[in-house]
């Protein structure tokens, strides 16, 4: 009977530490969520203080830089130095507005990539190679832009074949020619261009 009474006063302390240690972990857990809640609130403060502490020529090189953003459409690497040469705020303040802009580069590139469209006439390898050569967006943004444009390439081949008709005067072999050499469009692209110039 002793030995019935010492497993049941064992059991009983098991039951008892068990429920020591699950309230223990359970507050536990609520002064987590309560420290993240925490720490959430102070890095807000902080962000919003920091925007406090901007200077003005800071602010507006980022004001100047988000203008650029709805209407030029440049490149990070464009826009920093654009602010920089053009706009004559120093170095700081450029890479200040570049970085805290929250500006979509690759949504950039697309955008300059069909102010192209209507005016060079360009194929896809053209295209991205005038973004990364001449715009300096990264090839990455250049592919984004390709990718996601909606072009004919085809009528852009069919509108350079008229540009080069008009200024060079070409056989029908030598605008293929160039149109796949030097212009790096596509068979197909040139033929369509071929059969479509009057």
């Amino acid at each position: 009977m002793r030995s019935r009474n010492s497993i049941n006063t064992l059991t009983l302390t098991i039951i008892g530490l068990s429920a020591i240690a699950l309230t223990a972990c359970s507050s536990g857990s609520d002064s987590k969520k309560d420290a993240k809640a925490s720490e959430a609130k102070t890095e807000q403060k902080a962000a919003s203080s920091s925007e406090e502490n901007v200077s003005t020529e800071f602010k507006n090189a980022r004001k100047k830089a988000e203008s650029y953003e709805k209407t030029v459409h440049l490149s990070k690497e464009g826009l920093k130095n654009q602010l920089i040469s053009f706009d004559k705020f120093p170095e700081d303040a450029a890479e200040y507005a570049v970085t805290s802009s929250n500006i979509d580069w690759n949504e950039q590139a697309l955008k300059k990539a069909e102010s192209y469209e209507d005016t060079v006439h360009l194929s896809k390898a053209k295209l991205a190679e005038q973004l990364v050569t001449f715009e300096k967006f990264t090839q990455e943004e250049a592919d984004y832009a390709v990718k996601n444009i909606k072009v004919d390439f085809k009528k852009q081949a069919l509108e350079k074949a008229k540009n080069y008709q008009e200024t060079l005067a070409l056989s029908g072999e030598a605008l293929k020619t160039q149109l796949i050499d030097f212009e790096n469009f596509t068979e197909e692209e040139v033929n369509y261009a071929v059969e479509n110039l009057k």
